[in-house]
């Protein structure tokens, strides 16, 4: 270039001679803190840190307003050394210093030190699971040691719980508190590297095993076909088959329970038999675990293949296709499906061209996506997101090559409906179930129940279900509205079902329920008396009120001398429906004044349980006469202790929702005194025997076979025999005139009761408060709607345990026993 110009008659600039700068020397540059330093104070954390960045350096998602210890820290990983550098160093440092002011300052941070410590102690819990599972017992122990010796067990930073957790029982409790523990973390908090190691290391097998048993069968057989593979002993078929259970192409754990319990749990009986002759594979088989197997492998070669090698015998096989045409196929139910599937029930049922009963409840499972054979018009699909009305927004049902199905969209909730016979609750089949996300709302959960009823109307000619039942949740309230009568009229507007609807109201005193028809047909509801009773119940256990009746309180204490059992007594399983009948049955309750309140109690659970869970005891005037005095005597109570106690009332008083629980319950109850219906064949109960705590792809396999069972017994049987009599008491159904009778006979017992339980309260002064407050808050009290904050997410615990009728005789000597009537 220079040339050219000097060609043109152009000279060059001249240019100044750059002259280079010379180089800082080595030990003037900042390489940062290293964490092997024994002179830096942070050399106490090396371990933690180590084990943080060996993992990935899983770290959290903090937002605008919070602040992320790690935010100005860059940890600089080489092969020889960890170093804590400052995002703002500059590079530069004193000649006598290894690191800047700046490394060194960050360094020392506590809140680093902390965080850096849970992060360790949460990488350490992972890897505990892990070696559990899959290590031997030497292992698992060595590992534990190391955890106590690690800096933040050492320096109290954290690990507190872990202690908790080796408590657990067997080594699957102590797998499933930390899988919860990790699981319970949100996945908006989890960055991209914490994924990644959960997906890495975090092991899935607790929602898969039930026992220590089959995870240490499940342990083995991976530990034997990986060593196989590795000294080339495993065969192109073995790895092809453990690869496909792997990838979830073949539902493991049900191959796993097939295998223990074909072999593991009879192998000594076998040894033991009396005859010599040897067992064959086929004998040491059970086939209804089998069965469980196949309908979640499928048929497939492969599975045929692996029938073949145990030699299992094809004639005693149990032949079941859960998803056969001729069942009702409940998942995910739209409405050309869910007519054909009310039409398939009450078919089944012997109750076509007939009224059968609805049941609505939530369950919640194990989230995950699970491969399910042919759930979908024959098609295989993932099932475990959640469910939304517009397709293009629903993870329902997902392709079986979807890669990463998103976390955030896994199913915890799902909402079923069945439909059961009226005079019998044996026989129930599924006709919708819902995977939905934790936010659905009431509204939401009322035009489901709409939309059904709707459907199930039309593929009935017309004719409506008798009613439905329900728990007493708190997203279920718009739905116990409108079957109390207390819907206005805008709440069914525009709905499909409801809008047809007329409410009738019976001339009962201090009475703002009414009765829904649905043209000419009367509908029954039910709020769930046993979920009432058990709220009924943990009134009385709360510890931070004392509740009066008239001039009666209530104390559990001194049922510890009549027995009850100490669990109950300090809630232990606050979801016992057992424990809550207990506490106040009585056979504990002494005959003494200080049981006074306790008797009252007594009294009015077992006013409770004679209009639902014990109807069969009684006749439908005595029912209708229970619960009115029962409803009266919820009204005095909440009456008495307003004007006795003034501001402190709720300080004496049940609950405003027991109270409004116990009084729905009571309204429904008295609208089935209208009909020849048996009322404890319409409570909420029957549905929990559809729930588990499996995965949901369990659960509707474990539904499907139930439906296959019944339709196989249903199919020998005749309408009269489900029809047959529940009780020997009359069952007319009263006329309108006989109700209203009933009330004023129930409402004057009620006060007269109330005096006698009261001191100094006359009936006269007990009627005057009634009337003074009926006339200004009783309609209105009803029409409140239930408190979010008093609805327990505790009520979604899958452990939840539901009483049956069939319960012993009152105690002795023996705690475990008792007389619920």
């Amino acid at each position: 270039h220079q040339q050219g110009l000097l060609q043109q008659g152009k000279a060059p600039p001249t240019a100044d001679a750059q002259v280079a700068a010379a180089a800082k020397p080595p030990g003037d540059r900042c390489v940062g803190v290293a964490i092997e330093d024994a002179r830096q104070p942070v050399h106490i954390m090396e371990a933690s840190i180590r084990n943080f960045c060996e993992a990935g350096q899983p770290r959290t998602v903090f937002t605008k307003n919070e602040t992320d210890p790690l935010a100005e820290i860059i940890l600089d990983v080489t092969a020889e050394s960890i170093r804590i550098r400052s995002r703002s160093c500059t590079g530069d440092c004193d000649a006598r210093m290894d690191a800047c002011a700046s490394c060194k300052a960050v360094a020392r941070n506590r809140g680093f030190w902390k965080h850096i410590a849970q992060k360790s102690y949460m990488i350490d819990c992972v890897m505990l699971a892990h070696v559990l599972l899959h290590g031997s017992s030497d292992e698992a122990a060595q590992h534990i040691e190391m955890m106590k010796q690690r800096d933040y067990f050492q320096l109290g930073y954290s690990g507190s719980d872990l202690a908790t957790i080796l408590q657990k029982p067997g080594k699957m409790e102590k797998i499933r508190a930390i899988c919860w523990k990790m699981e319970c973390v949100p996945a908006l908090r989890r960055s991209d590297s914490w994924q990644r190691f959960y997906d890495a290391w975090l092991t899935k097998a607790p929602v898969r095993h039930s026992c220590d048993l089959e995870a240490e069968a499940h342990a083995l057989l991976s530990s034997q076909l990986s060593e196989a593979i590795a000294a080339g002993r495993a065969r192109s078929m073995d790895v092809t088959l453990a690869a496909k259970i792997a990838a979830g192409a073949l539902q493991g754990e049900s191959l796993v329970q097939s295998l223990i319990t074909s072999f593991l749990m009879k192998y000594k009986s076998g040894l033991q038999a009396e005859s010599g002759r040897y067992k064959t594979s086929s004998q040491h088989m059970d086939y209804d675990s089998l069965a469980d197997a196949l309908a979640s492998l499928g048929r497939s070669a492969d599975v045929d293949s692996l029938l073949r090698i145990f030699r299992v015998n094809p004639k005693k096989q149990i032949k079941i296709d859960p998803w056969m045409p001729s069942l009702p196929q409940s998942f995910c139910a739209e409405d050309a499906v869910l007519r054909r599937n009310v039409e398939l029930s009450l078919g089944l049922l012997k109750k076509a061209g007939g009224r059968c009963h609805l049941i609505l409840d939530e369950t919640c499972w194990s989230p995950e996506y699970t491969l399910l054979r042919g759930i979908h018009a024959g098609k295989d699909a993932l099932v475990g997101g959640v469910w939304c009305s517009q397709p293009t927004d629903s993870y329902a049902l997902l392709p079986p090559n979807t890669v990463k199905p998103p976390v955030d969209k896994l199913c915890k909730l799902s909402l079923h409906c069945v439909m059961k016979h009226p005079a019998t609750k044996k026989f129930t089949f599924e006709i919708c179930c819902l995977p939905r996300p934790s936010t659905a709302t009431g509204k939401d959960t009322f035009l489901v129940l709409d939309s059904i009823l709707a459907q199930a109307t039309a593929a009935n000619g017309g004719l409506p279900p008798l009613g439905c039942a329900f728990d007493g949740a708190t997203i279920n309230g718009a739905i116990n509205r409108v079957f109390l009568g207390l819907a206005a009229p805008e709440e069914r507007a525009g709905t499909q079902f409801f809008v047809h609807c007329k409410v009738v109201r019976p001339e009962l005193k201090y009475w703002p329920f009414g009765c829904l028809y649905y043209k000419n047909h009367l509908l029954t509801g039910s709020n769930g008396a046993f979920h009432i009773q058990k709220r009924l119940s943990l009134q009385l256990a709360s510890g931070c009120k004392v509740v009066v009746l008239g001039s009666a309180w209530c104390c559990l204490s001194r049922l510890l001398a009549q027995g009850l059992p100490h669990k109950s007594y300090c809630c232990v399983d606050v979801q016992s429906d057992k424990a809550a009948v207990q506490r106040l049955s009585v056979p504990w309750i002494a005959r003494e004044w200080a049981c006074l309140g306790n008797h009252v109690m007594g009294l009015l659970s077992g006013l409770l349980a004679s209009i639902s869970t014990g109807s069969s005891g009684f006749t439908k005037k005595e029912m209708a006469f229970n619960g009115l005095c029962l409803y009266y005597m919820m009204l005095l109570h909440l009456i008495d202790n307003k004007f006795t106690y003034g501001k402190d009332w709720a300080h004496y008083t049940l609950a405003g929702v027991t109270i409004r629980n116990v009084c729905s319950q009571v309204a429904h109850s008295v609208t089935m005194c209208l009909t020849e219906l048996e009322h404890k064949q319409l409570q909420e109960i029957a549905i929990e025997e559809h729930f588990s705590t499996p995965s949901l792809a369990n659960g509707l396999l474990g539904i499907a076979r139930s439906h296959c069972k019944q339709a196989r017994t249903l199919r020998d049987m005749t309408a009269s025999q489900l029809e047959g009599p529940c009780t020997d008491k009359c069952r007319d159904p009263m006329s309108a005139a006989e109700l209203v009778k009933v009330s004023h006979v129930a409402l004057a017992t009620a006060v007269d009761f109330w005096c006698v339980i009261s001191e100094n309260q006359t009936p006269d002064e007990l009627v005057r408060q009634l009337v003074e407050w009926w006339s200004r808050d009783g309609p209105k009290f009803f029409q409140c709607e239930a408190e979010a904050t008093e609805d327990a997410g505790g009520c979604l615990d899958p452990d939840m345990v539901e009483i049956t009728e069939e319960l012993g005789g009152p105690p002795v000597q023996d705690c475990g026993a008792g007389n619920w009537g």
